[in-house]
């Protein structure tokens, strides 16, 4: 027999993306890159940059 019943769950339709900054992974590198500059922070100032 066939459910001719009303379907009642509709998957609600995906966010259009605005820009790169929507998606997870981006928002995950910027926690990491935050997390990189406040360690990096502490080292010694000739330890921050090569000198050639």
């Amino acid at each position: 027999m066939i459910d001719a019943s009303p379907i009642t769950h509709y998957r609600s339709p995906p966010q259009k993306m605005k820009t790169h900054k929507d998606l997870d992974v981006w928002k995950e590198a910027m926690t990491l890159v935050k997390g990189i500059y406040k360690l990096t922070a502490e080292f010694p100032k000739e330890e921050k940059c090569c000198s050639v």
